[in-house]
């Protein structure tokens, strides 16, 4: 009984010290850019929408429809609502995705808050080829997009969107590919060992 302790003692301590080597190299976020053609188109919507109501609710009309009004403009409300509700969920799930690049894994946190909150984890080494798409509203904001395609079924394309400094996640994210490539595969390894 005793050595099965000592055996998941010593093998939650080995646990302990893998999370512990694998330490946080860049933590990124996108950028609320992104949603900014929402944000315009939600504005247009939502104005419109306003403009209408102050429309009907004038009473110099040819027909009396007044006994509606109270309808309509509980219809209006109600889209109204939804429009708003449409962006602050937009602008929240963005708010709330982080990226977390280690010494050979990629984290991504998306979901609102805590309770709804997922992490999807990548092993660096199933990255096999990298994408640039480049909207140009995001390079005019200095910030650019990366698109990771991998190996793993789960989740067989990873984008990093809106991030700052693209080019050195590039780097940072292909030299860990390749150094855990070197390492997994056992090349420049001493035979003796």
């Amino acid at each position: 009984m005793r050595g099965e302790e000592q055996l998941n003692a010593n093998a939650g301590n080995s646990i302990d010290n893998t999370i512990k080597k694998d330490h946080i190299v860049w933590q990124g976020k996108p950028s609320q850019w992104v949603n900014f053609p929402a944000i315009l188109f939600y504005s247009v919507l939502i104005s419109v929408l306003l403009y209408g109501q102050a429309y009907f609710n004038r009473s110099n009309y040819a027909w009396d429809y007044s006994q509606y009004i109270a309808y309509i403009n509980l219809v209006i409300y109600i889209i109204l609502a939804y429009f708003v509700i449409r962006l602050v969920y937009k602008v929240l799930q963005i708010y709330y995705t982080k990226y977390e690049l280690t010494e050979e894994r990629l984290i991504e946190y998306t979901g609102i808050t805590g309770f709804f909150q997922t992490e999807e984890t990548l092993e660096l080494y199933n990255i096999y080829d990298y994408q640039f798409p480049a909207p140009l509203f995001l390079s005019l904001c200095r910030r650019g997009s990366l698109r990771l395609l991998t190996h793993d079924a789960s989740q067989p394309v990873v984008n990093l969107i809106a991030i700052r400094e693209r080019k050195k996640v590039y780097e940072n994210i292909r030299l860990k590919v390749e150094d855990l490539r070197i390492r997994k595969k056992g090349y420049f390894n001493d035979p003796a060992a």
